[in-house]
């Protein structure tokens, strides 16, 4: 027989929880905000990237380069001037993962940085608009070996 465990503590014991707040550190970008719609990304700035589902039946994991960041295109068009390492992916209908992840969140475009060990550097909702934002915080240089 298996004693009631609550639920909160079974997500900090794996750990499910574990994130670093933008303040933390200055290679995690916040998430941009605006003052007239609030956008919804299917993981914040310094969270750990969900381990989505795709639509070929494989899993983002397996996409992440686990020696460099890696730049992901949610539903966007591929850049014109890809970076070699910019994976464009679209998520499967269904999911799996933990946190849920709502529907519309997961339709939506969104351009996401991830660390080598898979938590969040920075989103936006292009790949433009996330590589502005690098290259204005750590410079042209920093931007190329990112």
């Amino acid at each position: 027989v298996v004693p009631f465990v609550d639920k909160d503590m079974m997500r900090t014991a794996g750990q499910l929880d574990l994130a670093y707040k933008p303040s933390y550190s200055r290679f995690i970008l916040p998430a941009p905000t605006y003052w007239f719609s609030s956008k919804s990304y299917i993981c914040q700035p310094g969270q750990r990237l969900p381990n989505l589902v795709l639509e070929d039946g494989s899993k983002l994991y397996k996409q992440i380069d686990r020696v460099r960041h890696t730049w992901i295109c949610i539903n966007v068009m591929e850049p014109t001037d890809a970076v070699e390492r910019c994976i464009r992916v679209t998520p499967a209908k269904e999911q799996t993962s933990v946190p849920a992840i709502s529907k519309e969140t997961l339709a939506s475009p969104q351009a996401i940085l991830v660390r080598p060990d898979l938590f969040v550097a920075a989103v936006d909702d292009s790949f433009e608009k996330l590589e502005s934002a690098v290259k204005s915080i750590f410079g042209e240089q920093c931007f190329g070996a990112i």
